[in-house]
Parts: C-alpha cells; structure tokens; sequence
C-alpha cells in the first residue's frame, strides 16, 4: 500500500530567485523517500521464498507543491515490487527487496518521479530476539526536473524482541547520505553556489512496539528521532532535527475487508533557519492522517482506497500549508 510520508519551506520572494531550494522541494522528496511493504508468498525450493505484486494507482493531489499557493492535480502510480529471501539455518536469513515505482502527474511534470529502490539485509534469531542488518539505496530520478535527482544511501541495525505471543517491540538505528546528482550547494548567500553538489547526512533511532491485541486488530506505535546536517552554508538552511510520533491501527472488518489507519506527528526544529523578516529560529509541526479500505477479492488480487489529509503549521507563515490526497488502488500478486 501507498502511504505518502513523509516524510517544509522558503518561498515568495526567496522561490523567485531559488524555487528548487525550497523546504517545500525538501518534504517532496521526504515523502518519495517512504519504503513499500512486500508481501511474502512461499514458492520452491523450501529454503528460499519469492513473491513479486504489480500495483496500480490513481489518484487526486489538492497540492502538489506543498506550499500556501495550492497547485491540484491528477496523478497515476506504477509500483512493480519483489521479496527475496533465503534461510541458510534454523535461525540465519537473507533478504533482497527490489521496487520500480513511477509517478507520474499530468500538469505539474515537475513532480513526476522514476524511483528505483535496493534493500538488502541479514537477521538472525536468538530465543525470542531477532537482530539484523542492512544496506538500503534509493535512485530518486525526476524526468522534467534533472536539479531534484538524488542517490539515498542508508545503512540500518536492530533488534527485536517477541515480548509475548501477540506482542513486540523494535529498536532500530540508521544512518544515511543523500547525495543530490545535479545540484550544487548553497554557499553563504542565497544566489551563490559551491563547487561541490549537494548532500546531506542523516542519523535516526526508532523505537516500535505493536501488538495484535485481538485476532481483527493490530496496533503499531512508532518513536523516531532524526538529525540532518547539510553541506548548504547559506543559515545552514537544511540543518535540523526532527521528532516524530505515530500510531496504525488495521482492524478487519468482514472475512475480506481490512480498515486501515495511520496518525502521525512530527516536530522539526531547525538549526539556523530563521522565521522571514524575524530574527527567531523556524520550528514546524507536520499533522498527518490516513484512513483506508482494502478489499481482498481472492489470493491474488486487492482493491484499496484511501485518504490522506496533511498539514504543516509553523512559526513562518510561507511555511504553512495543507493537503488533500485520495489514492484508488489494484494490487495483484504473483
């Protein structure tokens, strides 16, 4: 399923002169940056499963852009996925994650985004503790705009531990380098650039604990820290840190029908970033919800709708913004 995160802006006067260096530019690429969940279908031989799922989207974006000037648009999403893992013992496993996403918007092109995403990694099971380790790279390619590509280097550890026989918890650390192929770096004004392209280093821990409380209920709570420091000399304008909290709750409703949620905050704090014609430091609060339907018409093929309201509130105003995004979906698994 697709669920836009996330995963926050200049803009007036500054966008007249540097629109592609924008937070707003920031957060689009934050939410392409959201990994897709693969289904695992086992296949022979015994020691390796494999599944693959073809998903198809349309869907209604009410701002694309991200900003106080709303820019709607139609959208249709591609998403080619497969799972890969192999068991070499009782307890050791490998796994390789592949997906093709494109997105493609009918007036505002500039969004339209080419994602090829790797994941690999290696757990192992002691008792009632996984640990594992991985190695995550994003190829972030944007047809109508060479200035937004990026490479997204992540590496991750964490360990997990079955608490009970419905419940678990999770902590995860990660550290990543995004590496902008064709835009060079701010330096200490607003129109002159460094030699060197654009990159950004970015460390996280996540706790995760989630249960499923009853046989129709599953609940995930998430808590995630990030600290981003940029190679941009202008106010460090990319330098932050960042709090995030959320909450899933997926209930079945009927023998086929699933009801999807998912509520999340986040705090970002910047470094040096100052509010427009004040002096004081910017500081956002991003709101997020999505509700959802997915309907399994048989062991191949899925239907889902779903919902997303997002808002950004800020000490900047230019800052502020909200979005609407209704997303129709047909997943088929092979």
């Amino acid at each position: 399923m697709r669920i836009k995160l996330a995963s926050i802006p200049l803009f007036f006067s500054i966008c007249l002169v540097f629109s592609a260096h924008t937070p707003y530019c920031q957060l689009k690429e934050e939410k392409e940056e959201k990994s897709r969940a693969i289904n695992i279908v086992p296949k022979l031989p015994p020691d390796y499963k494999f599944s693959s799922r073809l998903n198809l989207f349309v869907g209604y974006d009410t701002n694309v852009n991200l900003s106080p000037v709303r820019t709607k648009d139609v959208y249709e999403e591609i998403l080619y996925s497969f799972n890969l893992s192999k068991k070499f013992d009782k307890t050791l496993n490998f796994t390789f994650d592949y997906d093709l996403d494109y997105l493609n918007y009918n007036k505002v092109t500039d969004a339209s985004s080419l994602l090829n995403h790797f994941r690999l990694g290696m757990h192992k099971e002691i008792s009632t503790f996984t640990t594992g380790a991985g190695y995550d790279l994003g190829v972030f390619y944007y047809p109508h705009n060479d200035d937004e590509d990026f490479l997204f280097h992540k590496a991750f550890a964490y360990i997990k531990h079955k608490i009970s026989k419905n419940f678990y918890h999770k902590l995860q650390l990660e550290a990543g380098l995004k590496n902008y192929t064709d835009r060079k770096a701010l330096a200490d004004t607003i129109n002159t650039y460094q030699d060197d392209n654009r990159t950004d280093t970015r460390a996280s821990i996540e706790y995760k604990i989630g249960s499923n409380i009853i046989k129709k209920l599953i609940f995930a709570l998430k808590l995630k820290a990030t600290v981003n420091d940029s190679n941009v000399s202008y106010v460090d304008f990319y330098d932050y840190e960042s709090y995030e909290g959320a909450l899933n709750f997926d209930y079945q409703l009927a023998k086929r029908l699933y009801l999807i949620s998912n509520l999340s905050y986040v705090r970002k704090i910047f470094d040096e970033r100052v509010v427009t014609s004040r002096s004081y430091k910017e500081r956002d609060s991003l709101y997020t919800g999505t509700l959802g339907f997915s309907y399994q018409m048989n062991k191949q093929n899925d239907l889902s709708v779903y919902y997303t309201y997002r808002q950004n509130s800020s000490n900047d105003n230019i800052a502020e913004y909200s979005e609407s995004v209704i997303n129709c979906g047909w997943q088929y698994y092979f």
